[in-house]
């Protein structure tokens, strides 16, 4: 089996090795500039991984990235997507045109949108296999990092036993920092 074709997807200034780096802005490493809220310059099931750190909440339309997305994903190709925690103070901005929590998470997989109120055609199919919250990933080490999980480590053992009674009792008092989910395309 070959190396897998990997898409660092709105990289910014987080150029990856290993991954075609793409942006809206030219900058140093950026393989490709495109606007991701058009059409993408790839060919069909081009890509095994797509990577999106902080860019999704940026897109006014999200339903016609995700069917560029899975267009340009490999059958069981994976996308993994960060987004800011809704109530994390950098999750307010007024270019995010979107909030994600764990349960928003819930509306990329199809077997869950399709069972569930949405019953609309969806002309792309992801499954979700993993999500999670990410708590303080801004903080490497020393005494800041030690000093927050002290505080945070009630919320997070309540998280780590029932993620909705973490959403509902602590998201404004102790904020996560990130949604991390991954989704892989289903045919």
């Amino acid at each position: 089996m070959g190396e897998l074709k990997k898409l660092n997807l709105g990289c910014g200034k987080d150029i990856k090795k290993g991954f075609l780096n793409l942006d809206i802005a030219r900058r140093e490493g950026v393989d490709v500039v495109a606007d991701i809220s058009k059409r993408l310059p790839f060919p069909k099931e081009r890509f095994d991984v797509i990577y999106c750190s902080n860019v999704i909440e940026h897109i006014k339309e999200i339903d016609p990235l995700f069917i560029e997305l899975y267009r340009i994903l490999s059958p069981q190709g994976k996308v993994i997507i960060k987004v800011p925690y809704f109530s994390q103070i950098g999750a307010i901005s007024i270019d995010h045109h979107h909030s994600f929590s764990l349960k928003a998470v819930d509306y990329f997989d199809w077997a869950k949108r399709k069972c569930g109120n949405d019953n609309r055609d969806m002309p792309y199919k992801f499954r979700i296999i993993k999500k999670e919250l990410l708590f303080l990933p801004q903080f490497k080490r020393g005494i800041t990092k030690i000093f927050l999980w002290a505080v945070y480590v009630i919320p997070y053992l309540v998280y780590k036993i029932s993620p909705l009674a973490y959403e509902w009792f602590f998201p404004y008092l102790f904020p996560a920092s990130e949604v991390y989910f991954e989704l892989e395309k289903i045919d």
